[in-house]
């Protein structure tokens, strides 16, 4: 039950502020994620700074896994159709 209410509660202020999350705030960490799924074809790659209306429609509508970079360009996280259905569904 807690679970669920944490979960209406993120999406009530995620929907309010949807304009403002950045790939950095939803993504999940490399050690998290299972890198085995990922085929080259089916990535793009962010910056973590970069707005997430930004890129969602790569998600969506092409099903790639989005890969979240820094300024050097190295891997901070992952972010995939889950990540964004636990946030805006």
């Amino acid at each position: 039950m807690f679970n669920f209410i944490i979960s209406c509660i993120k999406k009530i202020l995620i929907f309010s502020k949807s304009k403002k999350i950045k790939a950095k705030n939803i993504m999940i960490f490399p050690d998290e994620f299972n890198i085995k799924d990922l085929k080259l074809g089916n990535t793009y790659k962010v910056h973590e700074d970069i707005f997430v209306e930004d890129f969602i429609s790569k998600i969506q509508n092409d099903k790639l896994t989005i890969i979240v970079v820094d300024n050097k360009g190295q891997t901070q996280g992952y972010i995939n159709e889950q990540q964004i259905k636990d946030i805006y569904v």
